[in-house]
């Protein structure tokens, strides 16, 4: 289904007596497009997302979702909507079949399903090594189970987000725990995924945004700027600048 996104004049803070994280939002999206959120730490890019998913509401401004306040649908038909992967994802000590198939426990039994989205994230090579494959405890706290490292359980967490069919796919930060090559590879993996789909892509790095459809540029809580690659680079002293500090070190 296709659909529009709003942020109409949204500003937000965590606490009573706080300053703002997000002040005065505005922007749409459309749901098949490839968005980038791209800002230094603490810019407020994940505290968007966390909005859009109703973690929070806003103090000032509304958010809609085809022209509708988003307080108006319910929490569950909003979030199938989404996909998530955030920075700070949980590691359960499951087995691998119950750690990809959390985020559609319905399709608990689809072994071709989980062993796609394991596939699709990387993590079918490692997973084929263990002795119980997809049924394989992910602790040492079972005698047969394995202990992962952090790059792993990053591509399991991963497969639990493409194993779930949805509207829109959302990426923050995902490859916190990866080289830059890996992250490279993680990132085309994902253009894969969301090819016919929406996705919003939060990223440090801008070799992994640079295709969006639309990146938006937060400094401070706020827009700075919006637009595509090219045209930011021109426009955007941030975006020009973060964008030559990363050419600086790759080359």
């Amino acid at each position: 289904s296709d659909f529009e996104i709003e942020f109409r004049n949204v500003s937000f803070k965590y606490k009573e007596n706080s300053n703002f994280t997000l002040e005065n939002l505005n922007f749409k999206l459309n749901c098949n497009q490839k968005i980038a959120l791209v800002g230094v730490n603490g810019s407020g890019k994940t505290s968007i997302i966390k909005l859009l998913l109703r973690f929070y509401d806003p103090n000032e401004g509304v958010i809609l979702v085809d022209n509708k306040d988003i307080r108006e649908y319910t929490v569950e038909s909003l979030r199938k909507c989404f996909s998530p992967m955030f920075q700070d994802y949980c590691n359960y000590a499951f087995t691998v079949r119950e750690n990809v198939s959390l985020s559609d426990y319905n399709e608990f039994e689809n072994e071709e399903k989980i062993k796609y989205a394991l596939d699709k994230s990387g993590a079918k090579g490692f997973v084929d090594n263990f002795p119980g494959k997809i049924n394989t405890y992910l602790t040492r706290q079972y005698e047969d189970g394995e202990e992962l490292s952090g790059g792993q359980w990053q591509k399991i967490a991963l497969s639990r987000t493409f194993f779930r069919d949805t509207v829109m796919y959302i990426l923050d930060e995902p490859s916190s725990a990866l080289d830059a090559e890996a992250e490279d590879e993680l990132f085309r993996q994902f253009e894969d995924l969301y090819k016919n789909k929406g996705a919003i892509l939060i990223s440090h790095r801008l070799s992994n945004v640079k295709s969006a459809d639309k990146i938006i540029v937060i400094d401070e809580g706020r827009i700075a700027a919006c637009g595509n690659h090219d045209k930011l680079l021109k426009t955007c002293a941030i975006y020009a600048r973060i964008s030559s500090l990363q050419s600086g070190i790759t080359q």
